[in-house]
């Protein structure tokens, strides 16, 4: 199972804030 790059982004983005 591969999960999409933009989720994975995502979240780190939202860890980065």
């Amino acid at each position: 199972m591969k999960i999409p790059s933009s989720v994975v982004w995502l979240d780190l983005f939202q860890h980065r804030i």
